[in-house]
Order: structure tokens, then C-alpha cells, then sequence
């Protein structure tokens, strides 16, 4: 994939982007941990594609899946961050960028692949932000051909793929896009997330027959058993 190579402000959104603009503090340090226990569960390296997720808004999911697209990145590994919110987007914010052709754009067939995907200003990663279409129905997108075209294309052209999705319990955007990808990681906010809300967003999640790899709380990974205690 060749992407469009528009001139990013990144350093705007330095508070956003604590991987990339101050890899050395103990923010980044957790993206890292968070990658590095990824990479233990998927020591057979199967995995080119996840969704990040959470059960209410507002907790944390554009900035955890930026953090960790860019840490993916650093690794070496071509990176795909894909902006599934189509009702409250946050990674063209992240990155400064105004809304313009992605992701819904492509799927209502208003634009090429290429046209969707813009390189991020950092090495290895590049993005396909929310889109400037609006989208009345979701699911029916998701569902759609083009989705499976979106899909089939962008596993060829990058190693992993990130989808950041919307929260599980208002939506059900997340649990089609898990029927998708290899793997879920679930972000939970340090005294936000209700702890039965935390449990019925993996229940949604495992309904799709996803592999929830773990959740990110107060971004550190730790054990869905976690959840029960």
C-alpha cells in the first residue's frame, strides 16, 4: 500500500502520543509492556490483526490503540491503525489530522484504499481515519463486501492491523469487527469502569468467538481473571 503523504502536525498532540514524543517515561514504558505481553501470548506470531475496545466511552481507546500501533511500529513491523468509531472518532485528533476520506468513506465505496490510508509522520505506521462520510448504519457497512475487501487487501500490505472500535455495550460495531481479527484487548479506566460493565464487554467479546487477550487497566496489561476478584 502506497499511502498519501499529507505534511502531519504531530507535535500538536505530544500529551497523546506519549510513545512517540517521550518514549523514555513510564507512560510509554506501559505501551511497551502491554506490546511485549502481546508478543508472549502470540509466540507463534499469528497474529496480523486487533481490534481495542472497551465497555463504556470515554476510557481510553484511541489513546491506548495509538500508543501501541506506534510501539508496534518501532518494532519494525509495517502497522495499519484503522479508526472503526464512526460516532466519536479519535485518532485523526491524536494525530492531527482533519477528518478527509477513510475508512467509512471506502465502505460506502466514495473512495480507493489508497486514497483512504495516509502515512502517519512515523516510521512503519500509517492510518485510515474515521472518514468524513457519516453513516446512519454501521453494522450494514461492516457487514458489507467492501469490509472483506478492506480487509483481505490490508493483511497483504502490513504485518499487523489495529482497529479501534467503539464501547461494546452501547454499540455493536466492536463484536461484528471481532468476527475479523485475531485477537481483542479490552481498556478499563481506574475508577470509571464498573466492574459488571467490564464483565459484560468480555462476554460480548468472547459471543464472537474472539480471542480476548487481556485487558489494558490504567494502562497495564493484566489477566481477565483479574476481573473476578
Amino acid at each position: 500500500m502506497n499511502p498519501n503523504h499529507s505534511k502531519l502536525n504531530l507535535s500538536k498532540r505530544a500529551r497523546g502520543m506519549a510513545a512517540y514524543f517521550n518514549p523514555k517515561s513510564e507512560s510509554a514504558e506501559q505501551f511497551h509492556m502491554l506490546h511485549e505481553a502481546i508478543e508472549l501470548i502470540d509466540n507463534k506470531n499469528e497474529f496480523s490483526s486487533l481490534l481495542i475496545t472497551s465497555a463504556t466511552k470515554g476510557e481510553g481507546v484511541s489513546t491506548t490503540s495509538a500508543n501501541f500501533a506506534i510501539v508496534s511500529a518501532q518494532t519494525g513491523k509495517k502497522v495499519l491503525l484503522v479508526d472503526a468509531d464512526f460516532r466519536m472518532p479519535g485518532v485523526h485528533d491524536i494525530f492531527n489530522i482533519e477528518l478527509r476520506n477513510g475508512f467509512s468513506d471506502f465502505l460506502n465505496n466514495r473512495c480507493s484504499l489508497k486514497q483512504a490510508t495516509i502515512f502517519s509522520g512515523i516510521t512503519n505506521l500509517d492510518l485510515v481515519i474515521s472518514g468524513h462520510e457519516l453513516v446512519d448504519h454501521p453494522s450494514q457497512l461492516l457487514h458489507s463486501s467492501r469490509m472483506e475487501q478492506f480487509l483481505e487487501e490490508m493483511k497483504k500490505a502490513y504485518d499487523l492491523i489495529i482497529f479501534d472500535t467503539p464501547s461494546l455495550l452501547p454499540y455493536s460495531d466492536g463484536q461484528i469487527i471481532a468476527q475479523h481479527v485475531d485477537g481483542a484487548v479490552l481498556v478499563v479506566r481506574n475508577r470509571k469502569t464498573a466492574r459488571q460493565e467490564a464483565l459484560k464487554a468480555r462476554e460480548r467479546l468472547l459471543a464472537t468467538n474472539a480471542k480476548v487477550l487481556g485487558v489494558v487497566y490504567n494502562y497495564q496489561m493484566r489477566n481477565m481473571k483479574k476481573l473476578y476478584k
